[in-house]
């Protein structure tokens, strides 16, 4: 079986996640996005009016509280502090006022920051860690693109 550098894994997965979350250039690039639409400013330019309008009972502030919701889970996970978690809860926000979507940006942020951090102090890269790390990757990916899709609707 072959292996992975450690060092390797890592500069791949945080190039990723920066591209992800903060539309950034790394090293490498941009691996699969385009330039500027990242998580963060895709939804860094809509107001509380558009995350909360629904379509077809979807809503970008309900794709926005889930992913904040998932990465608090991750960091738990990744810090082997299992709890159960109530997915059905991580989508309870549907609308959300000008305050409360402020709140929700900055909470994403702290949340995605936790998680880096917690990535960044893992010395043994096993299965159950880099399934959480791409875990996040794939899962951002889904939603991110769920909420450009909810914006050509809107």
């Amino acid at each position: 079986m072959k292996t992975i550098k450690q060092d390797d894994f890592t500069s791949s997965l945080f190039a990723l996640l920066t591209e992800t979350f903060e539309s950034k250039n790394t090293a490498f690039g941009t691996l699969y996005l385009d330039q500027g639409t990242g998580f963060f400013d895709t939804i860094g330019g809509i107001d509380a009016a558009k995350a909360s309008r629904a379509v077809n009972g979807a809503t970008i502030a309900a794709h926005c509280e889930h992913v904040r919701f998932y990465l608090e889970f991750l960091t738990n996970y990744m810090n082997e502090n299992f709890k159960m978690a109530d997915w059905q809860e991580s989508w309870k926000t549907k609308t959300v006022t000008d305050a409360e979507w402020t709140a929700l940006r900055g909470q994403l942020q702290k949340a995605y920051q936790k998680v880096t951090d917690v990535f960044n102090e893992v010395e043994t890269w096993n299965d159950f860690k880099i399934s959480g790390a791409l875990g996040i990757l794939a899962h951002t990916a889904y939603h991110l693109s769920a909420i450009r899709q909810l914006l050509k609707n809107i």
